[in-house]
């Protein structure tokens, strides 16, 4: 490894699919910290190292100016950009900022972006430079460091959403970037809002092709090593009874069935199922991949869990209004 400053030598290094900006770096035998892949590195190992409190140099008030001087230059960014170059700040964190000028043309904007660019860098300290990320005609913000932008060439990029992961069912990704779409290129919250029960009025009423619900899950350890048994653990020990050879790495696709019991019983790989013998749980689904994969969004614009479903209405005979009153 190439670094500015390394205490220890490097054990493992572990790569994991995650959302957000999380770094593993395992040492050797205590946690000195390392540092070497450029400023952003250094900034997080300082940190992390000067705030555990059993690190052979451990600082409290050192790990504190970490943040306080981020804290400040954040600010410093956010009252320069408003006070002199007259934009409206929609959202920042400590990677970046979204900020318009309200009544403008986009051109205008664009031009006056880069020109704060070439004010705002001279006053950043060392490596830290701000760039410019891209002009967007339509966005949301859910809460930190999640939300879902739109370029003008009708991309849509999300951040912190789980759009991408692989644990959710096809119908939960689906439904997902329908959602997005509908708000984002079209500005339609309440189109958003009936996708989802379309969605979740299929699932009850089974119409729903079993192919969209099966869930991919990878086996990360010998399955000896599983504490808690999730589906796919539950799945893979099933299939290495059966004289199936499982290993870390392999991906278990599983679907869940209607019945009861724990869901670990009730799930069986994908290619067992039979749509002769067998229904899925579209409660399961319902509840634990099409609603999650939206209500994060959808809460932004004031809905609630219990508005995104498909809720089916009871009829009413004929006989039941014409009853005189006061007689059942």
């Amino acid at each position: 490894l190439n670094g500015d400053i390394v205490l220890d030598r490097v054990v493992e290094v572990k790569k994991k699919h995650y959302e957000g900006y999380v770094y593993d770096l395992s040492v050797e035998e205590d946690e000195n910290f390392l540092a070497g892949f450029g400023f952003l590195y250094a900034h997080n190992s300082y940190y992390g190292y000067y705030g555990y409190a059993r690190a052979r140099w451990y600082c409290k008030e050192c790990a504190e100016s970490v943040t306080a001087w981020g804290r400040d230059y954040i600010e410093m960014v956010i009252r320069e950009l408003e006070e002199k170059f007259g934009f409206k700040v929609l959202y920042a964190d400590t990677d970046g900022l979204h900020a318009t000028i309200p009544g403008t043309d986009a051109e205008i904007v664009k031009k006056k972006a880069r020109e704060f660019l070439d004010y705002i860098n001279p006053k950043l300290p060392g490596l830290l430079e701000l760039e410019y990320e891209g002009f967007y005609v339509r966005g949301f913000f859910v809460t930190k460091k999640k939300y879902a932008v739109i370029d003008e060439e009708g991309k849509i990029t999300t951040r912190g959403l789980e759009i991408v992961r692989r644990d959710w069912s096809e119908i939960a990704k689906e439904t997902q970037a329908r959602v997005l779409e509908a708000i984002l290129k079209h500005g339609d919250v309440e189109e958003a809002v009936r996708i989802v029960k379309e969605v979740t009025e299929k699932l009850s009423k089974y119409e729903v092709p079993p192919e969209k619900l099966v869930i991919h899950e990878q086996i990360t350890r010998e399955l000896k090593d599983y504490k808690a048994t999730g589906p796919h653990v539950a799945v893979a020990k099933r299939l290495a009874a059966k004289g199936v050879k499982i290993r870390p790495g392999t991906v278990i696709s599983y679907i869940v069935l209607r019945g009861s019991g724990r869901i670990g019983d009730r799930a069986i790989p994908f290619d067992e199922f039979d749509p002769t013998k067998h229904r899925y749980d579209a409660e399961y689904y319902i509840e634990n991949q099409v609603l999650p994969a939206v209500e994060r969004i959808l809460r932004a614009f004031g809905y609630r869990k219990e508005d995104l479903r498909y809720q089916k209405t009871r009829q009413v005979g004929l006989g039941a209004w014409l009853k005189p009153k006061g007689k059942k």
